[in-house]
């Protein structure tokens, strides 16, 4: 035993009778609350005191029986032996004797902590994780807090698609206790993700060699790399390449050789031989140009010309034929009735004076006519009546009716035809002269008995015969009279003509130039007022409009026109599909053979999700994504890593500290629900801080503020502040200005001190203003007699003024001004006058000579001063 429990020993008898004089009016001590506190080393009985009260309830704890009573409490232990007996009890009683603190030394603060709470942080990463153990007691609410040695107990090492996992422990050492977790922590090690995968390719599916994970071949993903376009006559290719990566995998798609697509040239048939014409067709692809092969592309036009092939007498009939004039083929012919007037004259018979007697020379007719010869033009107006006819010469005769005799009067007359070759007629053109078959124009003119010429004769009629003989290709029909203009117009006579046997008879109203003419087609067909309508049909192709036309076949004259609208080709289709990897082919075949071909690409392939076979992750294990083409059997995985962790704090779990009661965090995972608890928090305590809006002024002289504690605002506690004026602070009025009083409040609580400010307005009284009148040198105004303003301050209005210096021609003069208010005075400037008072010959002001300047305003930039001889006065 040691020396001071040996002088214990002497007293012990002592001590015992304290203890039964003492145990009467000894108080019971409250025992310890469940929850840790913090007290102090050697108070047993828990007053808040250490004294002889605490030796002799650890003395009476000591006995057996009483443990209920007096409960041995932690801190019994006094003399660190690691028993708690009587011992403590006499240590603990001698130790409260005065002058035995050295000997006998009280032990400080104990503290009893709550159980450790451990805290695991993995927001570092998994092969971070830290671990913490918190020790809170009653006397210390943030604890302490101590960072733990972690363990790996055991692992299970994850696989491509399995996750493992790690089992952790932790221990600590605090106030020389070592600490361990009670249970493990476990630690999900998400699946690698990482395959040992062979070399895959487009052909060749991609699988792991640790696990069954797989991903089906995707096939050739091919993609156009060339073209060589299909002709009319030639097939092209395609050249399709893998787009996949490190594929070199090729295909050729061949594009059938387009044919040609024919359109018809209409108006380009061409002609083969005489009269034979085949269709022309032109590719719309290639542009050359074919005969067409069909057997109604190939047919026989003809240039079908009527003419006279024998002439209609008075003794025989005649012949009209129509016959091609390019290669003879005869269509009709027709037979033209004899007609008794029409005879076979023969040069006639100028024995008898004055006339010629024409005899017909057909075999058996007796018929005679005669014509008065006009000697050197001159004949009696008389012969020219249609009965009878003068003979102009050259087989030309002239006959008139009566109204144009009429006209002319009668006796003597002159009447002549001259003949003019075509070429020297004025304003012809080519193209008319080429109708006219001869060189010949024929001039008529006719002078009265007066010697007057005439050519106009009233409406009356002349006939006009004319020589002419047919020439080769020439049509009896086509044959007509033109008159000529003065300006080398044509028009045709309006009567017409008619051609018999080897003359051209026509009438006419007046004299001018006359010619025989070959009329056109369409002259001809306006001549007789008639066409030669054929029907032309073409049925509708795919590719050419067809119609029904009716044509006149001498001129050519559309009358009527019905189109029928191509067809269009008429396709029947075949496919070869297109598959997920393998393009296509359309084929589109025509009835008339025409054929076009479509490369259809790949589909490539329709990737959808595969609900049945994707495992999504979690945070206790790896999924998968699986693809699945719908119109293959293509698939595709995609390993799903492993899942963190997503840890949120729940309000609805967690429980808030109070002042009073210690709280905790629950964070729960929302992707699995597994729930930890974070951050236990020991009872907060009271703070109290002010309040806000929490001071409150009654007759600006008695506050009280208010103050919440921050932990629970539902506790509050209300204080009355000292009041005094700051008299440094306040402000005096002014004019307008207001002024204030300031009121101070202060109060002390827990060692702070809480002030407040309350400050009174009071208004302002307005400016006063003097009487008299301040001025400036543009204002007049009034000051304020308490502030010194400018009140009412306006512009000065001035009278006309008073001259002080009159202004010369060159100098200005000056005049003072004063105000009509307030009287104040300023000098002004009166512009010189520009005007010289010339004395003698002098200016009295300036001292210029009269007359020795101009004085003109120039721009001495432009002008030369001295050249003009201007003098410095110059108006610049």
């Amino acid at each position: 035993m040691s020396k001071k429990t040996k002088r214990l020993v002497g007293i012990l008898a002592a001590t015992v009778l304290v203890v039964a004089l003492c145990i009467a009016g000894f108080v019971m001590a409250t025992a310890p609350g469940d929850d840790p506190v913090c007290y102090t080393h050697g108070d047993v009985n828990g007053d808040g005191k250490v004294n002889k009260d605490d030796a002799i309830y650890l003395l009476y704890a000591s006995f057996p029986g009483l443990e209920t009573e007096f409960p041995m409490n932690q801190d019994g232990e006094m003399d660190n032996n690691d028993k708690v007996n009587k011992d403590d009890a006499i240590y603990l009683l001698y130790a409260s004797v005065p002058g035995n603190e050295q000997d006998f030394p009280l032990k400080g603060e104990v503290h009893s902590y709550y159980d450790p709470t451990w805290g695991w942080d993995e927001t570092a990463g998994i092969e971070n994780i830290t671990a913490k153990v918190t020790f809170k007691c009653g006397c210390s609410p943030d604890g302490h807090e101590v960072n733990a040695v972690i363990t790996v107990v055991s692992e299970t090492a994850p696989t491509c698609v399995t996750a493992g996992s790690r089992v952790l422990s932790a221990k600590a050492t605090f106030d020389g206790k070592e600490y361990t977790t009670a249970e493990n922590k476990t630690v999900v090690l998400p699946a690698t993700g990482q395959h040992a995968l062979n070399e895959a390719s487009c052909t060749v599916d991609l699988a792991c060699a640790n696990c069954d994970y797989k991903v089906a071949a995707p096939g050739h993903s091919m993609a156009l790399q060339s073209t060589t376009s299909a002709s009319c006559t030639a097939d092209g290719v395609e050249i399709h390449k893998c787009a996949n990566e490190n594929c070199t995998y090729t295909e050729e798609v061949t594009l059938t050789k387009l044919g040609h697509t024919l359109t018809y040239l209409e108006g380009h048939d061409a002609e083969k031989t005489n009269c034979t014409f085949v269709k022309q067709y032109e590719c719309t692809v290639c542009h050359n140009v074919f005969d067409g092969t069909a057997e109604a592309d190939t047919y026989t036009k003809h240039a079908y010309v009527t003419k006279l092939t024998k002439e209609v007498t008075c003794c025989a009939d005649g012949e009209m034929t129509t016959a091609c004039e390019k290669c003879g083929a005869v269509k009709s012919k027709e037979t033209m009735p004899r007609d008794e007037s029409k005879h076979v004259w023969n040069d006639g018979d100028t024995s008898t004076l004055g006339k010629i007697v024409f005899s017909c020379q057909q075999s058996g007719c007796t018929a005679t006519k005669e014509e008065v010869v006009a000697v050197q033009g001159k004949v009696n107006a008389t012969n020219l009546s249609a009965d009878t006819g003068v003979n102009l010469g050259n087989k030309t005769s002239v006959a008139m009716d009566q109204k144009a005799l009429d006209t002319i009067g009668g006796g003597e007359i002159t009447i002549s035809v001259g003949q003019t070759n075509k070429a020297d007629i004025t304003g012809l053109t080519a193209e008319k002269a080429a109708q006219i078959p001869t060189d010949t124009v024929y001039d008529f003119n006719l002078t009265d008995k007066s010697g007057n010429p005439v050519s106009d004769f009233g409406g009356g009629k002349i006939t006009i015969t004319l020589p002419y003989k047919l020439q080769t290709g020439d049509d009896i029909n086509s044959i007509d009279i033109w008159y000529i203009d003065g300006e080398g117009q044509t028009r045709r006579v309006d009567e017409g003509a008619s051609y018999s046997n080897g003359y051209v008879t026509f009438q006419t109203d007046h004299f001018s130039y006359y010619t025989v003419t070959r009329l056109t087609p369409v002259e001809r067909c306006a001549r007789l007022g008639n066409h030669i309508e054929v029907q032309q049909q073409k049925a509708a192709t795919c590719t050419e409009d067809g119609y029904n036309m009716t044509v006149c076949q001498r001129c050519g004259e559309v009358i009527s026109k019905e189109i029928y609208q191509k067809t269009g080709h008429s396709y029947t289709d075949s496919h070869k599909a297109a598959t997920c990897t393998e393009a296509g082919l359309l084929t589109r075949t025509c009835g008339c053979g025409h054929v076009v071909t479509k490369t259809i690409p790949a589909l490539g392939h329709d990737k959808k999700p595969d609900t049945v076979n994707t495992v999504a992750a979690t945070c206790n294990a790896a999924g998968k994504s699986v693809e699945a083409c719908s119109r293959c059997d293509y698939t595709a995985e995609e390993p799903l890593a492993q899942l963190e962790h997503n840890y949120e704090k729940s309000t609805e779990k967690s429980v808030a500290v109070t002042c009073s009661a210690a709280g905790y965090d629950v964070h729960v995972c929302t992707l699995c629900g597994d729930e930890q608890r974070k951050n236990d928090t020991a009872p907060l305590g009271h703070s109290f801080v002010e309040k806000k809006d929490g001071w409150k002024w009654t007759d600006n002289t008695t506050a009280v503020v208010t103050l919440e504690c921050e932990n629970d605002t539902s506790h509050t506690k209300e204080l009355t502040a000292v009041v005094t004026k700051n008299d440094d602070k306040s402000q005096n009025t002014s004019c307008l200005g207001s002024g204030s009083i300031v009121y101070e409040a202060a109060v002390s609580y827990n060692g702070k001190t809480y002030t407040d400010v309350n400050e009174i307005t009071v208004e302002a009284p307005g400016h006063k203003p003097g009487t008299a009148w301040e001025s400036s040198a543009t204002q007049h105004y009034h000051l304020c007699t308490v502030c010194g303003e400018k009140q009412g301050a306006e512009a000065h209005p001035w009278n006309d003024g008073t001259v002080t210096k009159e202004p010369t021609c060159k100098d200005a003069g000056s005049k003072t001004v004063k105000c009509t208010v307030c009287s104040y005075e300023k000098t002004q400037s009166i512009p010189a006058t520009g005007e010289h008072n010339f004395e003698n010959g002098v200016c009295t002001g300036c001292g210029i000579v009269e007359n020795d300047c101009r004085h003109l305003p120039i721009n001495k930039s432009l002008v030369d001063v001295e050249a003009l001889g201007l003098c410095d006065q110059a108006a610049f």
